[in-house]
């Protein structure tokens, strides 16, 4: 009997680009019930203050499977978003942008990482807590869904840095 192969497509991640604009509102609108618009990301791409990832198929350069935007002042940051085209979710994308973010964070001596998550996005907070964050805090009804509001949990974790 011959043997099968199996193929696992491989992610590389790069930082963002000013023109990933479009395609990330495109990833946009297929993951959250109120997408941000393209003048949104056209502005946060913009911005100083934020940094994020694309994770696209190796060998696919054009091709973006997901994507984290992040704001950094000083030495808090936040997840603005992050969201994972729907072909491509459970394919260990969003591990590989949360590893990015620690890495540049941790490179820019950053202390906490805050974002906040639907309550009810089940696999958001399991790699949320996969990560080690803890919830800080509640905002009642923050989300708007097609079953109608759903509270925002907000998570925080430290960036252990070492003393130099």
């Amino acid at each position: 009997m011959s043997g099968f192969l199996f193929s696992k497509t491989e992610f590389v991640v790069n930082p963002i680009a000013v023109d990933d604009s479009d395609v990330l509102h495109e990833i946009h609108k297929k993951s959250f019930y109120h997408a941000w618009d393209d003048a949104t990301f056209s502005a946060f791409l913009t911005d100083p203050r934020i940094f994020g990832f694309t994770a696209g198929p190796i060998g696919k350069p054009a091709k973006v499977a997901g994507f984290v935007l992040c704001r950094l002042v000083v030495d808090e940051a936040e997840i603005l978003t992050i969201a994972v085209h729907p072909r491509f979710r459970a394919k260990g994308i969003g591990h590989k942008l949360m590893d990015a973010v620690f890495r540049y964070l941790y490179q820019q001596r950053a202390k906490e990482l805050f974002l906040d998550v639907d309550e009810n996005n089940l696999a958001a907070l399991s790699l949320y807590k996969s990560f080690g964050f803890g919830e800080v805090g509640r905002r009642p009804g923050y989300y708007q869904t097609d079953k109608g509001h759903s509270d925002a949990l907000i998570m925080r974790r430290t960036i252990q840095q070492q003393a130099g």
